[in-house]
């Protein structure tokens, strides 16, 4: 994933009122982190698994590790990092966003999760507080707004988006609204560096009947998750089928855990043993 997130039961999610996409505020102590919430019964009730690998200087909170005990083994001298008690809620966002860039960014609002991409840097966002001046945001994001800027804008629906070029060039787009934002990451990141047009950058979808992978299961490969669906839905109906149609699992082989995950269950039972 592109950010940082917090496995949860699906009945401790709907207890905490957490939703698809919604965020998770974790704390212990005097320490505080926000992450995606995934819902899954990989965890057992009453227990949270959240990979420790971010940083506090892609994360606009404490990274996860902040909300762990810092004990250390006497004879090693290697630190916990592995387990301890939290308190878990659901963080009422008041707006969502995701932003593609080609400029490095530093962490802004309530919570802010940066990563690379293959043209530069994605960034997933959220705050508590209604958004004033998106574009205003973006430039903390990413500095000054020199060249064109297009912004568009649906007040009814809470939606706004906003692209950037210099030169013709795509140098950021900005996706904003009240719930989680759905936009196809793979192709906005994409788009940077390119001379897309306006339209194709607001939208973030694929021009004429070029169909989305989706997020990507396969990195070897460049295969995603619509991708394997549809191979689903005409016939593949094994591990190895899908690497036929699609091409998922036959370099490093990596993702064919995954691709098995998503195989109906009794054939997922079969690729298991």
């Amino acid at each position: 994933m592109g950010e940082p997130y917090a496995e949860i039961h699906p009945d401790d999610a709907a207890d905490l009122g957490l939703g698809v996409a919604d965020l998770i505020e974790i704390t212990a102590g005097s320490h505080k982190t926000r992450l995606r919430a995934l819902p899954t019964d990989k965890v057992a009730r009453g227990a949270l698994f959240a990979p420790m690998h971010w940083t506090r200087q892609r994360l606009a909170t404490d990274p996860v590790n902040a909300v762990i005990q810092t004990g250390t083994d006497p004879v090693s001298g290697q630190p916990a990092l592995k387990a301890g008690h939290v308190t878990a809620r659901k963080f009422d966002a008041r707006w969502y966003g995701f932003v593609a860039a080609a400029r490095t960014m530093s962490p802004v609002s309530d919570y802010c999760a940066i990563a690379r991409t293959a043209t530069g840097w994605q960034a997933e966002l959220a705050g508590a507080i209604a958004l004033d001046d998106a574009a205003a945001l973006l430039e903390r994001l990413v500095g000054p707004l020199r060249g064109d800027v297009s912004d568009m804008q649906d007040t009814r629906a809470g939606l706004r988006r906003i692209a950037h070029r210099v030169d013709g060039i795509l140098e950021a787009v900005f996706y904003i609204g009240p719930d989680p934002v759905v936009v196809s990451r793979e192709h906005a990141v994409a788009l940077i560096g390119t001379d897309a047009n306006t339209t194709a950058a607001l939208s973030a979808r694929r021009a004429g009947n070029v169909q989305d992978p989706g997020a990507t299961v396969c990195a070897c490969m460049g295969v995603g998750i619509n991708d394997l669906h549809r191979a689903l839905a005409n016939g593949a109906t094994t591990v190895e089928a899908l690497g036929a149609a699609t091409g998922a699992g036959t370099n490093c082989g990596a993702c064919r855990p995954e691709l098995a995950s998503l195989l109906p269950d009794p054939l997922r039972t079969l690729a298991a043993e």
